[in-house]
């Protein structure tokens, strides 16, 4: 991570990060009678790997102390590779590995306005993106009673799109109220829902009939709404928010 500053007002950042991660997962069972343990499927695929290079660029600009202005951009490839060859021992799955290639361009645009000591006004807007990670495409565990979540190997990443306003209202120190009002809309979204595995929707696990289910993309959603806090000082050792 690295800075320059362009002016007494501007400074910009820039930098580069990579990150990679190997994933191993082993599962068994113990009989505590006999004291003996048996292989069984992992909740990962095992030698697993993840991962991710970034580059990124940010810029401030503050032309005076009662003004900020500071906007970013990412860009984003994410490489995911699973093998579900010793799962498949136990879960005979339609396929044996998950490969996920996705990348993705990101920015943040905001603003911060303090025209005078009572107020603060905060604008934001964002993009942002999740790529699919081994835990979405991999994982098998049982998620309730009569459910068991199974591997997905068709994902795609999701989007999210977002903007925030708001205000704090500082009365003389004595009362501070934050105030925010936030919407989110979110493209193709990864939920758990019931699924299939070879057309069925029911499979026994750990003995038990369970519901198939699986990360999958929901076509849209969204997510809004508004908080609102306060603080106030009744002196300098006693506090309310």
């Amino acid at each position: 991570d690295l800075e320059k500053s362009l002016s007494q007002k501007t400074k910009f950042f820039y930098g580069l990060e990579y990150v990679h991660n190997t994933i191993h997962s082993n599962g068994y069972q113990e009989n505590i009678v006999t004291n003996t343990n048996q292989a069984t499927v992992a909740r990962y695929p095992d030698g697993s790997t993840w991962q991710s290079a970034a580059v990124y660029v940010s810029l401030k600009y503050k032309p005076s102390t009662s003004f900020v202005f500071q906007s970013g951009l990412r860009y984003n490839n994410v490489v995911s590779k699973a093998d579900f060859t010793k799962n498949n021992v136990y879960l005979n799955l339609p396929f044996t590995q998950a490969n996920n290639n996705s990348s993705a361009l990101t920015g943040t645009a905001g603003l911060s306005w303090t025209p005078n000591k009572m107020l603060q006004w905060k604008l934001n807007f964002s993009s942002a993106f999740r790529a699919p990670n081994i835990d979405d495409v991999g994982k098998v565990f049982d998620s309730e009673p009569g459910s068991v979540v199974v591997p997905n190997n068709d994902l795609s990443p999701e989007h999210a799109y977002g903007g925030e306003l708001g205000l704090t209202l500082n009365f003389n120190d004595v009362l501070v109220l934050d105030t925010a009002t936030y919407y989110t809309y979110l493209d193709n979204a990864l939920v758990r829902r019931d699924g299939e595995l070879n057309g069925e929707t029911q499979i026994f696990y750990d003995g038990e009939l369970s519901n198939v289910q699986s990360i999958q993309n929901a076509s849209k959603s969204w997510i809004y709404g508004f908080e609102i806090g306060a603080k106030i000082n009744f002196s300098e050792t006693l506090k309310l928010t």
